[in-house]
């Protein structure tokens, strides 16, 4: 995996392989964010609630804003005690600079991308520590929280 160093105009380096969500979800100390579309890496199991209810236990901050058609149109999905969401409606994503990709991003050092393919389906995962596109990821969850509301 990247160290997070590239030289200056290249492309960063992600990987396709690299530990599980629960792993990077048990290894994280303080923060665990996700920012994913309507559809997308919305596979919410036993096994993924328990993982995070760990999480939250151990103190660590789980927050998860879904972008949506729009108001009132987002079905849906458990939410663990101790998370939070929140839900951005895709009119008021024109103007924030988001990734291409729904994404995980872990105590602002590793961020996971899930990619889809154009048919909608998980084609991979793609890792990286690059420190630009870190950052690329905390500014664009940032800004969606601040206008998504809280799926209450």
């Amino acid at each position: 995996m990247r160290t997070g160093y590239r030289s200056p105009g290249q492309p960063p380096d992600l990987a396709t392989t690299g530990p599980g969500f629960g792993e990077l979800l048990a290894a994280a100390a303080y923060s665990a964010v996700q920012l994913h579309g309507d559809d997308t890496d919305a596979c919410r199991t036993d096994v993924w609630a328990a993982l995070v209810a760990q999480a939250v236990t151990r103190g660590v901050v789980v927050r998860r804003v879904r972008v949506v058609p729009g108001p009132g149109s987002a079905r849906g999905e458990p939410i663990v005690p101790g998370e939070q969401v929140r839900w951005l409606p895709r009119s008021l994503t024109s103007t924030l600079p988001l990734p291409g990709n729904p994404f995980w991003l872990f105590d602002d050092r590793m961020v996971r991308f899930s990619v889809f393919g154009g048919d909608g389906l998980w084609r991979c995962w793609q890792f990286t520590s690059d420190r630009e596109v870190v950052a690329l990821c905390a500014t664009a969850f940032e800004s969606a929280w601040s206008w998504a509301v809280p799926r209450d």
